[in-house]
Order: C-alpha cells, then structure tokens, then sequence
C-alpha cells in the first residue's frame, strides 16, 4: 500500500490494525500539518495498473495528489511506454500531470558528479530528522 510507504517514509508510527483509509487520512493529515510543498515518487516506470496492487497505487497517487496541497513529480524511466497513461485509470493520471522527457546526466567522473552525488551521500551516510523524530533514511 502506497500510503503505507509514505508513512514509513515520514517516521509516521501506525498501528498494524488501521486500514489503507485511515492511514492515508494520518498520512495527509500530517504533511498538511507540517506543510508540505513537494512530493516525489520515483521508480514509477514499476507502477502496473494492469495489477490489482498497481491501480491501487495509481488511485492512492491520485488521492494524495487532492489532499495534499503540494506539487508532485512522478519519475521514472520510460513512463510513457508502460501504458501508465493509457485507459481511463491512466486517462486521469495523465490529465494531471505533465509529461517532461529528461536524459541522464553526462557526468562520468566523480569530481564532475561533485559532492552531492548518490555516491558520496552513501559514504558520509547523513540524514535529516522528521518531526516525529526517525530518520526516513
């Protein structure tokens, strides 16, 4: 469940019992609270809404998109080949974002790449707190 993820994600302690409405209801809840102005999901391209489980997760990203009042950015590779805006499931995600083509970077050395890349985040291994005090990392 996506919603689920988010709250791992924010640090969010949820009780095993609650259901996918009331997490998602606590999962709103708090990043309206804590002001949430952008919100990223990556890896989109493993998104199947040909599966039960993955146009779940497709109505959960267009929930959260009505609830929360922040810009979201979906990535992933190759998206518009993977039917995700085909359908009237995929019809509704379409219409509410836009599509952006982007290429990989042509950085191929660690200076290039600088200190912020994947790379050097991992060896230095810091992360911020939430509000609730775990790390999301």
């Amino acid at each position: 469940m996506l919603a689920m993820e988010f709250a791992r994600f924010i640090g969010l302690p949820l009780p095993s019992r609650y259901s996918q409405v009331e997490v998602t209801n606590k999962v709103c809840d708090l990043l309206c609270t804590l002001g949430c102005r952008l919100v990223l999901i990556d890896e989109l391209h493993n998104l199947d809404i040909g599966t039960r489980v993955g146009a779940e997760a497709s109505d959960q990203i267009k929930y959260l998109s009505e609830r929360i009042p922040a810009t979201f950015v979906l990535a992933g590779v190759d998206v518009e080949g993977t039917g995700l805006f085909a359908g009237r499931r995929g019809g509704q995600i379409a219409s509410r974002y836009s599509l952006t083509p982007t290429s990989a970077f042509r950085h191929t050395t660690a200076d290039q790449r600088g200190p912020g890349s994947p790379s050097s985040r991992r060896s230095r291994n810091r992360c911020g707190r939430t509000p609730t005090g775990r790390a999301p990392c």
